[in-house]
C-alpha cells in the first residue's frame, strides 16, 4: 500500500501568501487610520475644554490642563463640558472665577469631581 501524498500546487501557496500579505497590510492601514482619528478627537476635545469656563475653573482650582487631560477619560471630559455648557448658575460661576468668595461646591456640578485632581500624585 502506497501512502497518498497530497501535493499543494505552488501557485496556490503563492496566491494564499499574497492574500495574507494584502490582509495584513489592509489591517495595518485601518489601525493607523483609527489612531489618527482618535488623536484628532483628543486635540479637538482639548480645544473645546479651553473655550469653556471649564478651563478657567481648572485654573482657579490650580489644576494644570495637562493633568486634567491625562487623568480624566474622554467620557468624563465630555460630561464635564456638557455640565459647563448647561450651567444652571453661569453668573455665580463668573463671580467665583473673578475672585468672589462663593462656595463652588454649591454652584458647579463638576467641582466635586475636580477635588481628586487638585493634589499632585506621584504619576502626574
Amino acid at each position: 500500500m502506497n501512502p497518498v501524498i497530497n501535493e499543494i500546487n505552488p501557485y496556490t501557496l503563492i496566491f494564499l501568501g499574497v492574500g495574507l500579505i494584502v490582509l495584513v497590510v489592509f489591517t495595518i492601514l485601518k489601525l493607523i487610520q483609527n489612531i489618527r482619528l482618535l488623536r484628532s478627537r483628543r486635540i479637538g476635545q482639548k480645544d473645546r475644554v479651553q473655550n469653556l469656563a471649564l478651563s478657567r475653573m481648572l485654573k482657579h482650582l490650580n489644576i494644570p490642563l495637562n493633568r486634567y487631560l491625562k487623568k480624566t477619560t474622554d467620557l468624563e471630559k465630555e460630561r464635564h463640558m456638557w455640565a459647563c455648557k448647561s450651567c444652571q448658575h453661569p453668573e455665580d460661576c463668573k463671580k467665583i472665577l473673578n475672585g468672589e468668595k462663593l462656595n463652588p461646591e454649591d454652584i458647579c456640578p463638576n467641582f466635586p469631581k475636580f477635588i481628586h485632581l487638585q493634589s499632585p500624585s506621584k504619576d502626574s
